[in-house]
């Protein structure tokens, strides 16, 4: 099993993290939640650090537990190792991929107990359709220097065997699904500039690419809306900025104008979006926090905060919303490498809690019973 690499980066901060913490939520938001139990957060850590770390929380307590995973599996050596980049439900299970541990960590979704671990090379991303499980690799790319194919590893969930793969396009990143078939956003992100604009289309029947859509580059974050989907270009960090773009009937058809998006969820109608600009000069970030209506194709509004305590929101990072109560939970940064914070708004827009978390807290994993 490979989860532990050589450590880069060794710091007081390391220490720091493994201590494990319960604190209790204050205020707690009103029970609306019915179905949903509890959630996980997979916090990223420092690429180099071996510090990836899962937090829980628990809504009929109130308590917010940060190391989760080291609590319940002591004997994991290495916790869950290097750079956590993914977390999903699905079934009795949660999936964890793990970037530069090149790994799957597969644990019961009600425990967070190790159940196995799928070893794939540069993971990026998972998703689900029909009782498989699909991960994305970069497949040994490495910085400027990503003239690598990627691929995606199709997974049978039962035995956690890797069954079969298909090639997509350089550093490929999100997954959706629509009619059977696959759609895959490629990044290109490992060249400078990005070297890829496209999404990868399998035939799920034959486990082919059959086409590519060109969109734009550096393509992140993919969600679907209907028979719509929606895809994050992140740019080329010169004179393309971050959008949002729809693809139609295997086109994309427009782009929303939200320059400076940096993340996105959809609930129901509404696309919840992140725009996020840093000036590294003054060492800033300016925010805003969008609402775009699917149906009426068009922003609602530019800070869905309403309360004024997106102030206390430094950088901006990971988005969700509770599937039940529709609560709005964004994840902070910080600085990237010191503890980041979670925050909770009720679906008004006010501040419930806000709590500290481990590195770069991101992806949000709700457990329904």
């Amino acid at each position: 099993m490979k989860r532990i690499i050589n450590l880069l980066i060794i710091s007081s901060l390391l220490i720091a993290l493994t201590i494990t913490s319960c604190s209790p939520v204050e205020p707690q938001p009103e029970q609306t939640v019915q179905s949903v139990t509890s959630f996980y957060l997979l916090n990223e850590g420092m690429m180099g650090a071996n510090n990836a770390s899962l937090d829980y929380y628990n809504y009929q307590s109130g308590i917010y537990q940060k190391n989760f995973f080291t609590q319940v599996n002591p004997n994991i050596i290495g916790g869950l190792g290097d750079v956590g980049n993914d977390l999903q439900i699905y079934g009795s299970k949660m999936y964890a991929v793990i970037n530069l541990s090149g790994l799957v960590e597969v644990m019961d979704a009600k425990t967070a107990k190790h159940i196995g671990t799928i070893e794939i090379p540069n993971c990026r991303k998972i998703n689900f359709y029909s009782g498989k499980a699909y991960v994305s690799s970069f497949a040994g790319a490495t910085y400027n220097n990503g003239n690598q194919i990627g691929f995606v590893a199709e997974i049978d969930t039962t035995t956690l065997q890797v069954l079969q793969k298909v090639n997509v396009g350089f550093q490929p990143e999100e997954i959706e699904f629509i009619n059977g078939k696959m759609y895959v956003a490629n990044s290109g992100g490992y060249n400078t500039p990005p070297n890829d604009n496209t999404i990868s289309v399998v035939d799920l029947q034959i486990f082919t690419e059959i086409k590519k859509i060109d969109v734009a580059v550096n393509l992140s974050v993919l969600r679907k809306a209907g028979n719509k989907l929606f895809a994050l270009s992140l740019g080329n960090y010169a004179d393309i900025n971050p959008d949002i773009y729809v693809i139609e009937n295997e086109m994309m058809t427009k782009k929303l104008g939200i320059e400076n998006a940096s993340n996105f969820c959809i609930s129901g109608d509404s696309i919840y979006i992140l725009s996020a600009q840093t000036d590294w000069i003054t060492n800033t970030t300016f925010a805003k926090y969008i609402i775009y209506n699917i149906k009426n194709q068009e922003i609602i509004t530019e800070n869905f905060i309403t309360d004024g305590t997106n102030s206390e929101i430094e950088i901006p990072y990971g988005i969700a919303i509770n599937p039940i109560s529709k609560d709005i939970f964004i994840t902070d940064a910080q600085q990237y490498f010191t503890s980041g914070k979670l925050f909770c708004f009720s679906h008004g827009g006010k501040k419930l809690w806000s709590v500290e978390t481990g590195i770069c807290p991101k992806y949000i994993a709700f457990l329904r019973e």
